[in-house]
């Protein structure tokens, strides 16, 4: 079904509310000039959002939602660990190394540092425990394939290792993106170091 004009009018909003603050910065943003990006008037940007917090807080949900949305096939213990885990690091990887995606996580993290309270509940979705990956994990030590551990422990291991190559680099502007060849390699050697560490 397609979009109706009010989901459209919405999704601009939103999509304006990136760019200017990532142009501007969010301190300097205002409702005004996110409605003139948009090209809608401010009263329909405030019949979405109440408040330049609202519209953060959304970029924030969206963001947070595009990450647990990664999840790894169902665990199934007849195909070997690696094979899987190298399907979810690549998935993992194709997000990460999305430019959207990175301008999302420089609009809202350096915000985040500077303002913990701000959209706080949607980052602490990630930080709960529960997504697709920790069942993922839970299914593996039940099959006895993983060593018995905290999932949410290591699923932070797990992104820990890839985001050191495919996120921080491009979010500092310290390295280009990677190539496919090189997001492949990298996603073997991720799960090689991990399974390491953790593999029954």
């Amino acid at each position: 079904m397609a979009p109706t004009l009010s989901q459209r009018k919405r999704a601009a909003i939103v999509q304006a509310a990136i760019e200017e603050f990532h142009i501007s910065g969010y301190n300097c943003s205002n409702m005004d000039a996110i409605a003139a990006r948009a090209k809608v008037s401010k009263r329909t940007v405030y019949n979405h959002f109440s408040s330049k917090e609202a519209l953060f807080g959304e970029i924030s949900m969206q963001l947070c939602e595009s990450i647990t949305n990664v999840v790894p096939e169902k665990f199934d213990a007849a195909v070997p660990l690696r094979d899987q885990l190298i399907i979810y690091a690549e998935r993992k990887i194709a997000l990460c190394t999305c430019p959207e995606f990175v301008v999302m996580a420089k609009v809202t993290l350096p915000e985040r540092v500077r303002n913990p309270e701000l959209a706080k509940d949607a980052f602490e979705r990630i930080r709960s425990g529960d997504t697709g990956f920790d069942r993922w994990l839970e299914s593996a030590m039940d099959e006895g394939m993983i060593n018995r551990t905290c999932p949410l422990d290591l699923r932070r291991q797990f992104s820990a290792l890839l985001l050191e190559f495919v996120f921080w680099p491009q979010f500092f502007g310290v390295d280009p993106m990677p190539t496919k060849k090189e997001s492949k390699e990298i996603a073997a050697t991720t799960v090689d170091i991990f399974l390491n560490g953790c593999a029954s």
